[in-house]
């Protein structure tokens, strides 16, 4: 995957699965947590399919495991990079995922809250699926409405 690019896949999964996800995401207490690939966890199968989409796409078959979040209604302020912020915070040394993975289960009444990445802008819509450049700086514009966002970032080495 080239430098300042992203991948949009709409209708990714099955009515069903879209709404078992949503379920437990409504049930979730989990924070960002670190995961090794084949992991067993709530979100485990989402998180490998997902990853295994992706790797339809770009190459990231050094993935041993992943961070993983949920968003809420809520985003991070402000542009920023997905990075390992431990070894940032420590050696002040940039070290990214392989890519970032954005999914989104729900979305509903929804306005501003797009994607903002270097060279596009994107709107949520639901069982959309984005997948963007390791290191790319993205911000997320303020929104009303509904909207929640799954986060995977697959690394080749552990956090």
């Amino acid at each position: 995957m080239s430098r300042a690019s992203s991948i949009i896949l709409d209708d990714v999964l099955d009515e069903l699965s879209v709404d078992k996800i949503n379920g437990a995401i409504n049930n979730s207490t989990e924070k960002t947590l670190w995961y090794n690939l084949n992991e067993d966890h709530t979100f485990a199968n989402f998180c490998t399919s997902l990853i295994h989409l992706t790797n339809e796409f770009i190459n990231i078959s050094s993935c041993v495991g992943y961070e993983f979040w949920t968003r809420l209604n809520t985003c991070v302020e402000g542009w920023h990079r997905d990075r390992d912020e431990k070894l940032y915070e420590r050696e002040n040394v940039l070290s990214y995922p392989l890519c970032t993975i954005l999914y989104y289960p729900h979305v509903k009444n929804l306005t501003g809250g797009q994607l903002l990445l270097e060279d596009d802008i994107i709107m949520p819509r639901t069982n959309r699926m984005i997948i963007f450049s390791s290191g790319m700086s993205h911000n997320v514009r303020d929104f009303t409405g509904e909207r929640t966002a799954m986060i995977i970032n697959p690394w080749s080495k552990k956090l």
